[in-house]
C-alpha cells in the first residue's frame, strides 16, 4: 500500500513511514525530496532533468520510459 505525508489546513504534519512514502519530481527543486532521506520510493518522469534521473537511480528508485505525469502513474503502478 502506498500513503503519503499529510498536511492539515491547520499546517500539522502527520508522517508515514519511511518505507510507504512515494516521492516523484522532474527538475532542481525536487532534489532534495528525492535522495531517498525521507520517502522509500522515489521516482521521476522520463523527460526529468539529467541531476533528478541520477539523484532518483543512487536512492533506489525508479526512472520511467515515460513522460510528465503518465511517467509518475507509470512509477505507482511499479511500486505497487
Amino acid at each position: 500500500m502506498i500513503s503519503f505525508v499529510a498536511t492539515d489546513f491547520d499546517g500539522t504534519i502527520h508522517h508515514a513511514e519511511k518505507r510507504a512514502v512515494f516521492a516523484a519530481g522532474d527538475n532542481f527543486n525536487d532534489l532534495s525530496m528525492l535522495d531517498g532521506a525521507h520517502a522509500g520510493m522515489v521516482a521521476a518522469p522520463a523527460n526529468a532533468i539529467p541531476e533528478v534521473k541520477a539523484t532518483v537511480l543512487s536512492a533506489g528508485g525508479y526512472v520511467a520510459r515515460r513522460l510528465c505525469g503518465h511517467g509518475i502513474l507509470e512509477a505507482l503502478q511499479h511500486f505497487s
